[in-house]
């Protein structure tokens, strides 16, 4: 059995897509102090300002989720 993924969605200033990051990854980029996030889809980029409105969510993070927790919902 798959551990459990804990996320949040963050929206790029790349592309403007929501990005699902995990809590390690997101505190290994505030570690950096680069500015620079990685999720889950292998996306690095920079965060929107958490002023702006939410993006679409990004396909392929929302598919890896899917698949690591066995659903299609």
């Amino acid at each position: 059995m798959l551990g459990r993924v804990f996320v949040t969605w963050q929206t790029s200033l790349d592309d403007g897509c929501d990005h699902a990051i995990t809590d390690e990854k997101f505190a290994l980029g505030s570690q950096r102090r680069r500015g620079e996030f990685e999720a889950v889809c292998g996306s690095v980029f920079c965060l929107a300002s958490s002023h702006s409105p939410p993006g679409r969510r990004c396909a392929c993070c929302v598919a890896f989720l899917r698949a690591r927790i066995g659903r299609t919902a």
